[in-house]
């Protein structure tokens, strides 16, 4: 087979570097990351004097305390359940059990909560509208600081009335802490040789593509991209998850594609192409059009890439000095650096 040699080296450094890639792309979002965390609105509540209280905050670091009250009706422990879940699973905030308190019927006990090391009180309640109205409350200032009615779909537990419900935690998570959280999101990944998503928490796995591996979503989550190793022309698909629709994106017979990115904006996909004369970057329109040379290996290769936040820059894995290392470059494949 004539990708022989190009297909063992991308794979081999696939394998060696899937740990690594994960860093790079830590390295690449830190600086935004920090610019978000200290760009975050502060409340009125945080701004303080001697002797006054302070208030429900949250400071980058430290964990806020929080508790989420037992939600009454129908479907009402399935929300307590996915709250407390969200919070959890956030690590922003430590989750104090509902049974360390006592049920709340009237007016909240705030000395008690207090006393308990709670800062703030999620107090969720089913309307009869299948609504659900959320209170924050702020220990320290014993007031309620946010409230909102927030819609869930008919069909209790579906995949879209849960991925509603994860929104009301990404809300309440924003109240507090300035960024929207990701409980709302699932994650696209490969099993059997098919590419599935699931939420964030685990529930609703679902095989989207008969065959695939290296998925990537689209910015706006109404797809995926990924590659098809099928010993013929190994492509790289797109699939809308709301139509099923498939796609061919890169495809060109004895040649192998793998490892696709796509830029922040959606518009173009980035994946190494394969053959026997080394793996190298290859950037196309994600819409159509001719692919473009990125990486020049010279017998060696270059995959797993991955955009930075602002798009105009690609961390990627190479072999090119012998064994694998992170390199980093211009989207034109210039200005390339050595990071690791």
């Amino acid at each position: 087979m004539t990708v022989a040699t190009g297909f063992l080296n991308s794979r081999r450094l696939m394998v060696c570097t899937k740990a690594l890639s994960r860093l790079v792309t830590a390295a690449l979002t830190l600086g935004v990351l920090a610019a978000a965390a200290s760009l975050a609105p502060r409340t009125a509540e945080a701004q303080s004097t001697k002797g006054v209280s302070l208030g429900l905050q949250y400071r980058p670091g430290e964990k806020t305390s929080l508790i989420v009250l037992p939600v009454a009706g129908a479907m009402g422990d399935s929300v307590t359940a996915m709250l407390s879940r969200d919070f959890d699973y956030s690590d922003r905030f430590t989750v104090v059990s509902p049974s360390a308190a006592p049920p709340v019927t009237g007016a909240i006990n705030w000395a008690l909560f207090a006393k308990l090391g709670v800062d703030g009180i999620v107090q969720a309640t089913m309307l009869p509208s299948g609504w659900v109205r959320v209170l924050l409350h702020d220990v320290g200032l014993k007031s309620v600081r946010n409230q909102k009615d927030f819609a869930l779909p008919a069909g209790a537990m579906s995949p879209a009335w849960r991925l509603a419900a994860h929104g009301v935690s990404d809300a309440v998570e924003e109240w507090i802490t300035g960024q929207r959280g990701i409980a709302q999101t699932r994650i696209a990944f490969t099993r059997g040789g098919r590419v599935w998503t699931v939420d964030s928490d685990g529930a609703n796995a679902t095989p989207v593509t008969p065959t695939g591996m290296s998925p990537q979503w689209l910015p706006s989550g109404r797809g995926i991209v990924y590659s098809v190793l099928d010993g013929v022309r190994n492509p790289i698909m797109f699939t809308d998850l709301a139509t099923g629709a498939q796609r061919l994106i890169a495809s060109a017979p004895g040649i192998e594609h793998t490892t696709p990115a796509i830029s922040p904006d959606g518009r173009t996909v980035v994946y190494a192409r394969g053959s026997d004369s080394g793996t190298d970057l290859y950037a196309q329109p994600f819409d159509g059009g001719a692919p473009r040379r990125v990486t020049v290996g010279r017998g060696r290769a270059s995959a797993q890439p991955t955009f930075s936040p602002d798009g105009q820059r690609l961390a990627f894995m190479s072999d090119r000095s012998g064994h694998p290392e992170v390199y980093i470059s211009d989207l034109d494949g210039t200005n390339v650096e050595l990071l690791t």
